[in-house]
Order: structure tokens, then C-alpha cells, then sequence
């Protein structure tokens, strides 16, 4: 009802008189149906079929003080404006995608009278000022006009065009990233074209963003970032990456002085350069990502000054780490040095450096751990016991055939040896193990420890997304949901393509929910999880 409006008692006459017995009426009816089709004709070739209808319905609407009821409230104004599309892409390599579509825009305008009405009817405005007026433009039985614009597009990763009818013109630019980006989340969300695509894949992860559950933490627990101490549930409004690297200068496998004469020289990593990372930051900011931990440490030649810039220039929450890597990248010192004399160091400078993990934690590439790693991965769990600081490790998996496929388990071992509850760790690059079925990591989630995917779209070489998709869905079968863990390792090396920092959730997010895993379940894998790894209640230092 509209109070105070009434439908007119005689709609053929020049002045509106009120009908107190009708009152007027706001009847409006919204409604939204899409559908969509993806045929994988082979590994490289994708065709989408897309149809999005939005149909409304004005039945009785506009009533108010400016306007006579017979003049509007009569029409039903139920258009079913749609968009049809049909895509093509194909990646040619990994830095060009082709992609070719049409799209279909139709905007339909039926409008009917709700009742009978004479042809000649009068529209009559009230005018306040002056009273009632007839505007003398008749009222029609109905009209439909019609209109529909055809779109194609075609891309390649720096440049897109589209091409509308002489109603609208429009071109832009599409980079690297972009396109990339789209070929990734194209695979699992259905998008309609570049535009669309970036709302839509927004719309979903806001959805997503929802809370699913009430988590709940320890009193006094927090997340400790390079710049302060956190509330865990100041991250719950995106997502935390548990392993990436902002700062990394690795020594070479071999010693300058061994490399040989005509070897080109090592290229200098794209995280020495803060102002690039500054800005992938900001990109990951804007694909949802609140928080993300560094993985790397002194003997990795991480940068802390670093760090905090990236912080303060983004606001993005920066978690800084601490620990050693690998043997190569060891300090002569630890050779000598006892477990405890390494994790009173550790523990010490953990709170002078704000360290908020220790990771990540590692052994050497094809091989079983060494005898000094696992001192070291002792001394690390006894800083654990020390501070209470979450631990993320290292796996050389798919780096040759003498790494034991149970070596996270082994690595779990060594940490509880040492006085850690699995509940505070995480093994890392169990995505890097061909383990079809998942056993191994259902084992690691079994004894409560955290299962690390944290090389998702990246280094597909040793298992390809696809079959990571599936470890994940077997996990989740069993019951771990609560125990995943997603990153993608960047270091700049091996992942300069595509969208960079918000991969895990842009791409491989995407890829999970086309496999069927729920929002809720994502949300809960991509926002609840890492602050739950990372929340702790910081011991006073000895």
C-alpha cells in the first residue's frame, strides 16, 4: 500500500478524483535465472556457453505526490533483458592466451496495462502549485520496443579489444596479468567477459567472505605482524597466505667460484626490488588478500626493512619469520653450535624481530634429512617451546627419487621430538607429492598437524593443478577441511606470470569451487584457517 494514494475514480475525466475505497499499491517483482555451459573439447581448448536473464515486473510502482495513480499504476513494465555469450580460449604458451567470443545484449521493454483502459485516456499530472493538469499524451494499449547489441572480442595478454554497434564503442588494455588471470579463473567460474569476469569473481568471493562459523581462539592469543600485534579476527574479513616470499636473494646451488667461466651470471631476483612488490601487493589487496606471511629468513636473504615498507606502503598485514632453510644456506656457526643454544638464539631474536613463524623450515633437495637439519629442525621446536610461535616446513618433494615419500611424517616426528604439538605446525609442499589418493597427508592431518598445499599454480611440472585439485578433494572427503592450509610459494623465479600474490585465491580458489567445494568450505580453508595456524599466546622471553 502507498498511504495517502488512491487509484482515480474516473480515469476519462480532466480532474483526478480519489477512490477512497482503492488505495494504491507498490507491487514490484524482481527476477534473475543464468545458466551456463563448458565444453573442455581437449586440454587446450575451452568453449563457454553463458545466458543471463533479468525479467522485472513495475506492476503498480511511481505513486506519489507528483504523479496521478491512472498514469502509471496501470502498466506492467516486465522486461527479459539478457546476455547471451559463447567464448573460445586457448593458451599458447604461457604468456599468451588467445580468446575469441561474441556476446549478445538485449534489452526488451513490453509494457501493458494491468486492466482496461480506453485507448484516449488521459495521463494526468497533479502539479501542486497550480492543481491537477492533464498532460492530454494518451495512454496505449501497449509497446514494446527492442533493442540488442552484439559484442566480440578477441585477446591476447597485452591487449583486448571490443567492438559494440554505433550505440557504444569502447576499447582497452589488457596485460599480462589479466589475461592470464582470466584463463585461470575462466576454468572454474563461468565468466562472461573481461569486465564481467572481474565482477563477477569479486561478487563470488564477497559472498564467500561471509562468516560461515564463529572461530573462536585462546584468550590472550594473537597474530604478530612485522608492524604490531594483532587481534586474530582483525584478518577475518579476507584472505592470509601462510607462505610466500617478499624479500628473497637465495645463494646459488653452486659457489661463484665453482660456476663455470662461460656460465651466464645469476639474474637478480623480482623481489630485490621492493617497488615492484609494493605494487603486486596493492593488486593482491584488491583480490581480497589481507595478510601475508614471509617465508624467508637471514640465510635466505630476506630484508626485514623491507618488509615493514611493503606494510606501511600497502596495508596490507606483513607476518614476518625467522629459522634457517637448508643445510647449503646454513651458517659455519650451527655446526658447532647445541639444539638448545640454536633455539635460545632463535627465540631471542623472534621477539627483537617481531617474527610471527618460524619457516620456512627445510632439508635439502633429493635426499633424505641430514643429521645437521635435524638439529636444526630441533633447535627450531624448541623455540617453538620457548615462544609459542607457529612453525611451517619445508619438503623436497619432486626434487628427485631418494626423498622419502613419508618425509613430512618424518619431519613431524623430529618436531614432536622436540617438545611441538603437531596442532603448531605445518608441513609444507605436501602439493608437490604424487600421492593420488592423499594418504600421506590424511596421515599428517590424522595426527592434527596442518596439511601444506602452498605451491598451488605453481611449479606444475611435479604435479599439475588438476591432480592437486583432487588431493584436496580427497582430504576434504575425509574429514580435514579444518587442517588445510593454501600459498603458492612466490619468489619471483619461477612465478612472474599471471596474477601473482592473489593466485591461491584468484585461480586455485576458483579451480576448487568448479570441482564443487562449497563457499563455505573456501571460506573456511582461505580465511579462517591461516589465522587460526598463526594465532598464539606469546610467551614472556627467558
Amino acid at each position: 500500500m502507498v498511504p495517502g494514494d488512491f487509484y482515480n475514480a474516473d480515469t476519462s475525466a480532466w480532474i483526478y478524483v480519489p477512490d477512497a475505497a482503492r488505495p494504491a499499491v507498490n507491487d514490484n517483482i524482481n527476477r534473475h535465472h543464468s545458466a551456463r555451459f563448458t565444453w573442455q573439447a581437449s586440454p587446450r581448448n575451452r568453449l563457454n556457453l553463458s545466458w543471463d536473464l533479468q525479467q522485472d515486473c513495475v506492476c503498480h510502482s511511481g505513486l506519489t505526490g507528483a504523479a496521478a495513480p491512472e498514469g502509471v499504476h496501470r502498466w506492467n513494465f516486465g522486461p527479459p533483458n539478457y546476455i547471451l555469450q559463447v567464448t573460445w580460449s586457448r593458451p599458447a604458451t604461457s604468456r599468451l592466451l588467445f580468446e575469441a567470443g561474441a556476446t549478445t545484449l538485449i534489452f526488451d521493454y513490453p509494457t501493458v496495462p494491468t486492466e482496461p483502459l480506453p485507448r484516449r485516456t488521459s495521463a494526468i499530472a497533479p502539479r501542486p502549485a497550480r492543481g491537477a493538469t492533464a498532460t492530454r499524451s494518451p495512454i496505449s494499449g501497449s509497446r514494446r520496443p527492442r533493442r540488442s547489441s552484439a559484442v566480440w572480442r578477441n585477446s591476447a595478454p597485452r591487449w583486448s579489444s571490443e567492438v559494440m554497434d554505433t550505440r557504444s564503442r569502447r576499447s582497452d588494455e589488457m596485460n599480462r596479468r589479466e589475461a592470464i588471470g582470466l584463463l585461470g579463473a575462466g576454468a572454474g567460474l563461468g565468466l562472461l567477459s573481461s569486465s564481467l569476469a572481474s565482477a563477477g569473481n569479486a561478487a563470488m568471493w564477497q559472498a564467500a567472505a561471509s562468516p560461515a562459523r564463529n572461530v573462536t581462539f585462546a584468550k590472550g592469543a594473537i597474530v604478530r605482524t612485522i608492524l604490531k600485534d594483532l587481534s586474530p579476527d582483525a584478518l577475518a574479513s579476507g584472505v592470509t597466505l601462510f607462505h610466500e616470499h617478499l624479500s628473497i636473494e637465495l645463494p646459488p646451488v653452486q659457489p661463484t667460484q665453482q660456476r663455470p667461466a662461460n656460465a651466464p651470471a645469476p639474474q637478480t631476483p623480482a623481489t630485490a626490488d621492493v617497488n615492484l612488490i609494493i605494487e603486486e601487493v596493492k593488486v593482491a589487496a584488491k583480490d581480497g588478500i589481507t595478510c601475508i606471511v614471509d617465508g624467508g629468513h637471514a640465510d635466505m636473504g630476506r630484508r626485514l626493512e623491507y618488509l615493514k615498507q611493503i606494510a606501511n606502503a600497502t596495508g596490507v598485514h606483513i607476518v614476518a619469520s625467522g629459522g634457517y632453510y637448508m643445510e647449503r644456506t646454513y651458517p659455519p656457526e650451527l655446526q658447532t653450535r647445541s639444539e638448545d643454544q640454536i633455539a635460545d638464539d632463535l627465540a631471542r631474536e623472534a621477539g627483537a624481530n617481531r617474527y610471527g613463524a618460524f619457516g620456512e623450515i627445510g632439508e635439502s633437495p633429493n635426499a633424505a634429512m641430514s643429521e645437521l637439519e635435524r638439529k636444526v629442525f630441533r633447535a627450531v621446536g624448541k623455540a617453538h617451546v620457548r615462544s609459542n610461535i607457529p612453525i611451517f616446513t619445508h619438503n623436497a618433494y619432486g626434487t628427485g627419487p631418494n626423498v622419502p615419500k613419508d618425509a613430512g611424517l618424518r619431519q613431524l616426528d623430529v618436531l614432536e621430538s622436540a617438545g611441538v604439538k603437531p596442532q603448531h605446525v605445518a608441513i609444507g609442499h605436501t602439493c608437490c607429492l604424487d600421492d593420488p589418493e592423499a594418504e600421506i597427508i590424511k596421515q599428517i592431518a590424522k595426527r592434527g598437524a596442518w596439511v601444506g598445499f602452498d605451491r598451488v599454480t605453481t611449479l606444475e611440472r611435479i604435479v599439475p593443478d588438476d591432480k592437486r585439485v583432487k588431493m584436496v578433494l580427497a582430504l576434504l572427503d575425509a574429514g580435514y577441511t579444518e587442517q588445510l592450509l593454501l600459498s603458492s610459494d612466490f619468489t619471483g623465479a619461477r612465478t612472474l606470470e599471471g596474477p601473482l600474490y592473489g593466485r591461491t585465491k584468484t585461480v586455485f580458489g576458483a579451480k576448487l569451487r568448479a570441482a564443487g567445494v562449497k563457499d563455505e568450505t573456501l571460506h573456511a580453508i582461505l580465511f579462517d584457517n591461516p589465522r587460526r595456524f598463526l594465532a598464539f599466546v606469546p610467551k614472556k622471553s627467558r
